[in-house]
This record gives C-alpha cells, structure tokens and sequence, in this order.
C-alpha cells in the first residue's frame, strides 16, 4: 500500500515547481498592493502561511484536474464505499483522497481566522470538494464520486485536528 502511495505522490510532488513558482508571483504581487496602497507589512508568519496556501492550491488543481485529458473520464458514482472496491489499488486511491486535503485543514485555518472554528473549516473542505467533484464531471475530467467527496471532507477534519493540536502545544510552550 506505501509502495502504491509513494509512486502517486511522485506527481503532485511535480507541481510543487509551478506551486512555488505561483505563490512567489502572489507573493511579490501582495506586496506591490500593500506598498502601492500605503499598508503596513503584514507578520512574516502570514507571508508564509499565504505562500504555502497558493502553494497548495496550486498543487490541488493541477492534481484533480489539470492533469487529466479533458473527456477522459465520465462515471458518477453515488454509492457510499464505492471506490473501496476489492484491490488494494483502489483502497490507496481513497486514502489518497483523505491525505490531499489534509493540508487544506492545516492552512485554511492558518491563513484565515475565521476558519478556526471546526464547522466553518470542515464545511470549507467539503464544498471545495463538491465544487471539484462537480468541475470534474461537466469537463469530464474525473470520475464524480460520493467517496472522494466523503473522503476530502475527512481529510480537512483530520488537517484541522492536527492544526488544533499544533496551536496547543504551541500555547503551552509559550506559557
């Protein structure tokens, strides 16, 4: 099952150029707006979480949609554990779903307050999942399935849980 994972991380692993490459461009972009409209700097730690945020997001789409021919995929799949299947191949890809969105759930929150809060975080996950599932199936992209949709969503609860944890050791060795 690792074996399988670490050859389809090979991939998005290749976009991190254009993810990087990306962020750099928001990044100078940011800061010409805020010089340009006479802002003050903004902390170092939310350069930061902001470039990782582009980052991902770049790395997100060229993964789930860029990266496949358009038409070459057209199944819908409502069934809940469809994707399980039988082969250990197809329980990797539903894993792989719950592991692409867990960044999501550690720098949603990072990068805007707001999304602290569990419902709003999670919510996030899940509507940026449909929005995906439903891009994938217009453009025939991607197979639009229940799973990837349940599975993302899982993915942002366990990305929050690790941002909450991290916050409170945070909190401790600062006390």
């Amino acid at each position: 099952m690792i074996a399988y994972i670490l050859e389809d991380m090979k991939q998005p692993v290749s976009y991190l150029i254009s993810g990087i490459g990306a962020a750099i461009l928001a990044y100078i972009f940011m800061k010409w707006i805020r010089c340009c409209l006479g802002k003050k700097r903004k902390r170092k730690k939310d350069s930061i979480s902001l470039f990782l945020w582009v980052a991902y997001l770049v790395v997100l789409a060229r993964t789930v949609y860029f990266c496949r021919p358009s038409l070459s995929r057209n199944k819908v799949n409502m069934a809940m554990m469809g994707t399980w299947g039988t082969s250990l191949r197809s329980h990797v890809y539903v894993i792989e779903n719950l592991m692409l969105f867990i960044p999501f759930g550690i720098l949603l929150p990072l990068c805007f307050p707001k999304a602290r809060k569990s419902l709003i975080c999670i919510l996030s996950g899940c509507l940026l999942s449909i929005f995906i599932e439903t891009v994938q199936y217009m453009t025939q992209r991607g197979n639009c399935e229940l799973d990837d949709v349940i599975m993302n969503t899982l993915g942002t609860l366990v990305g929050w849980l690790v941002f909450t944890g991290l916050k409170k050791v945070k909190y401790r060795i600062l006390l």
